[in-house]
């Protein structure tokens, strides 16, 4: 579910069905209907904020990775000792088409030679809707679709066998996450709670992988560059995943300062517990 590696090459061609531009084959069409329009360029990098989405300011460190901003106040890069993904605002072009913005990801040579360019079209809020990863072997493809609040409901990508996560909100919160792929094997759905009584996510903070099993790989320093949407109100405290017919369940304890931001979480499967910390 958490697969790191690289899909297989995929062919490049140019798609338009459907209002949007893209490298793939055919089952890279997208079928849902969003608000947000059709997937070209819209020309909204003016709408980034990161500020919006993190009202007490980007966190300085989330986990493994570090933010830096720049002089205008958005983030320029995000970076841990395995990559840094580095984000340009501005008009993008790649084998003819324009996209809104371009990402970076470089590799720490230890670890992997792979650099991967991201190519993004956005919303007009200014989150992400579309991204062409190309990669050394080939591309890889990602759509993003948001609820009306600007949270992200719905993620499809074309690694692991076109991967589509369908996102459930209850008065701004995450309660259930369903995965279903061309492979049955990996599919599988969770369900998230917040407790008696919930704490309030003052640091606009999402840990998709770690609390909410969403499968977000390389694209995970886009949110903490303010491009994936809106958090959820309050902070997960259980996540209770089914998966090849078996039941797991996580438990999320938080630290918080004293402006109520955290800074730490520890994650227990009741096997062994790891913690994650933030800085701000």
């Amino acid at each position: 579910m958490k697969n790191l590696k690289w899909a297989a090459m995929l062919t490049a061609a140019v798609l338009t069905g459907l209002g949007f531009t893209a490298c793939g084959n055919d089952d890279d069409s997208e079928d849902v209907t969003t608000e947000n329009g059709d997937f070209g360029p819209t020309g909204s990098v003016s709408a980034v904020d990161p500020s919006k989405v993190f009202t007490s300011g980007v966190p300085e460190q989330a986990g493994s990775y570090q933010t830096e901003v720049d002089q205008t106040g958005r983030v320029a890069s995000v970076s841990s000792s395995y990559e840094t993904m580095s984000f340009s605002y501005g008009a993008a072009s790649y084998k003819g088409q324009t996209y809104d913005m371009m990402m970076t990801m470089t590799q720490n040579v230890r670890y992997s030679d792979d650099n991967d360019v991201f190519y993004a079209n956005l919303n007009p809020q200014g989150f992400i809707k579309y991204v062409l990863q190309v990669k050394d072997d080939g591309v890889d493809k990602w759509w993003f679709s948001y609820n009306a609040a600007g949270q992200l409901i719905r993620m499809k990508r074309t690694e692991g066998d076109n991967e589509v996560t369908t996102i459930k909100y209850t008065d701004g919160d995450i309660t259930s996450v369903s995965m279903t792929s061309d492979d049955s094997d990996n599919a599988y759905t969770c369900t998230i709670s917040y407790g008696d009584e919930p704490i309030l996510n003052k640091g606009g903070l999402m840990l998709f992988d770690e609390t909410f099993s969403i499968d977000m790989d390389e694209m995970y320093p886009a949110y903490l560059a303010g491009l994936l949407g809106y958090a959820t109100k309050h902070l997960p405290v259980k996540n209770v995943s089914r998966e090849d017919g078996r039941a797991y369940t996580e438990t999320f304890e938080w630290t918080l300062n004293d402006k109520g931001l955290p800074t730490s979480m520890t994650a227990n499967d009741g096997y062994g517990s790891r913690m994650t910390t933030f800085t701000w």
